[in-house]
């Protein structure tokens, strides 16, 4: 994990893009989940890659399970 998130409270922001996902939505975009957690893209990019370390999230063809 890149030292700049080891500062930032795993409780902080988890919850900030994991509550933005849709009960029952199967896909979303990285651009879509982004724009609903308020966040730029890179940013979002950056925590949905630790997501998805951490088997919270799936990358498929089309968007994130």
């Amino acid at each position: 994990m890149s030292g700049w998130l080891q500062r930032i409270p795993w409780e902080t922001w988890r919850p900030r893009l994991l509550d933005c996902l849709r009960a029952g939505e199967t896909r979303v975009t990285l651009t879509e989940l982004a724009a609903r957690a308020g966040l730029p893209k890179s940013t979002a990019h950056r925590l949905v890659s630790v997501l998805v370390d951490y088997e919270f999230l799936q990358m498929g063809g089309s968007g994130l399970l």
